[in-house]
């Protein structure tokens, strides 16, 4: 999650903390997670055809 007027980044773990208690962003660990998670919107949007 990305809070924009913050630039703050949250990423937790829901099966093993599913109270959100322990940010795992910018954890090295999370790494890929992170990087994959963060190209997702952008993958997705790029499938959307442009309106005329």
């Amino acid at each position: 999650m990305h809070f924009y007027t913050m630039n703050e980044w949250e990423m937790y773990g829901l099966a093993e903390d599913p109270e959100e208690k322990h940010n795992l962003y910018g954890i090295p660990e999370h790494a890929n997670l992170q990087q994959g998670l963060m190209q997702t919107p952008e993958r997705l949007a790029a499938g959307i055809p442009a309106r005329n």
